[in-house]
């Protein structure tokens, strides 16, 4: 987990104090040195948590486009509906990402930026091709195969498809394919890309620095299905098929969470570093019905954590890397407020949404 990640000596998370090993850092830093000079001046532009809730607190649509003029997300202003939005602002994270990748040379660490986007653009075009519909599917610009291919492949049939793909990308959509056949409910098809996704990513981390992260990842979205089977699907096979491994939760020990009372899985998770966002996300769940809060404040320690290990490392992957991470959260924090602003959502609503990422 990345609760365990990276220092020598300790950090506070989740309202306990963790030790933390020392790992190593990749060789040849120099290479990185370009790119991490831009990302340093890049800085002063990425969009605060102070400025987002300034826009969060404006009273209009039009009032947060004007805001956005001084920032690199200016040529939203343009923009007219969620559609609109979401191809304005991916335009502008592709930019800032093609400059940075041009200016590293490690293929590797590109890969590990581009492969979820990649495994969304399949999740996309197999659920297409498998329940079409008529609108066509908004695929991510992000990832190392343009939209362009994906949109023409909506048109191709399946196994045409893959002498465009890498090589790595066929098996995981094939087992996809034969766990959608065995039930014919595209949820299997999320459920397996995402288990290949994580394994993909683990075979290709070539140091434990992204190892831990991509481990703290799978180890939310297991607290997060956990919760959800239990307490809104009520069903352990749901929780069987969407669990992912490589995380430091076994499949075994959430399935006797499950069987447990709500204050007991609970007060399990005191020991870890998701305490915080476990007990305020829970707690949330009870009055609400939601766990937006526990999302968020399981994401938002896992940026927290990054950004302290991050800082330890100077110039080298693990800047770039966070650099990745945190201009794609911010992307994404701006796509909900543009969206909940356009759909008069109250204020308090939206925050919620948000997911803090400071620099």
């Amino acid at each position: 987990m990345l609760g365990s990640l990276i220092l020598t000596g300790s950090i506070i998370a989740g309202g306990g104090v963790v030790s933390y090993p020392s790992i190593k850092m990749y060789s040849g830093a120099e290479k990185y040195a370009q790119a991490c000079g831009t990302i340093y001046v890049s800085w002063n532009r990425f969009v605060s948590s102070e400025k987002i809730f300034s826009l969060i607190s404006l009273p209009k649509l039009d009032d947060v486009l004007k805001s956005l003029s001084d920032t690199d997300y200016a040529p939203v202003i343009s923009a007219k509906n969620p559609l609109e939005f979401e191809a304005k602002v991916s335009s502008t994270l592709r930019s800032h990402f093609s400059l940075i990748k041009s200016q590293i040379h490690d293929p590797a660490l590109i890969r590990l930026v581009e492969l979820k986007h990649d495994f969304y653009n399949f999740k996309l075009l197999v659920k297409h091709k498998l329940a079409p519909v008529q609108v066509t599917p908004a695929f991510s610009p992000l990832g190392s195969l343009p939209p362009s291919l994906f949109t023409r492949l909506l048109s191709t049939p399946l196994e045409e498809s893959y002498s465009y793909f890498p090589d790595y990308f066929k098996a995981p959509v094939q087992s996809a394919l034969e766990a959608y056949s065995k039930t014919n409910d595209t949820e299997e098809i999320d459920f397996t890309l995402d288990r290949e996704l994580f394994k993909l990513l683990f075979k290709f981390s070539k140091s434990e620095f992204f190892r831990e992260f991509f481990s703290a990842e799978v180890d939310i979205y297991n607290i997060l299905t956990l919760f959800r089977c239990r307490n809104v699907h009520k069903n352990i096979r749901t929780l069987e098929r969407a669990y992912i491994p490589f995380g430091q939760f076994k499949i075994e020990k959430l399935k006797e969470l499950f069987a447990l009372s709500d204050s007991e899985i609970v007060k399990f998770f005191n020991s870890t570093p998701y305490k915080r966002a476990v007990e305020d996300g829970f707690s949330y769940f009870k009055n609400e019905n939601s766990f937006v809060l526990m999302d968020k404040k399981l994401k938002e320690h896992l940026f927290s954590t990054l950004k302290t290990v991050v800082g330890y490392k100077g110039v080298g992957p693990e800047l770039v890397f966070f650099y990745f991470v945190a201009k794609e959260q911010e992307a994404e924090n701006i796509l909900s407020i543009l969206k909940s602003k356009y759909l008069h959502m109250d204020e308090e609503t939206t925050k919620l949404l948000i997911k803090e990422i400071n620099v």
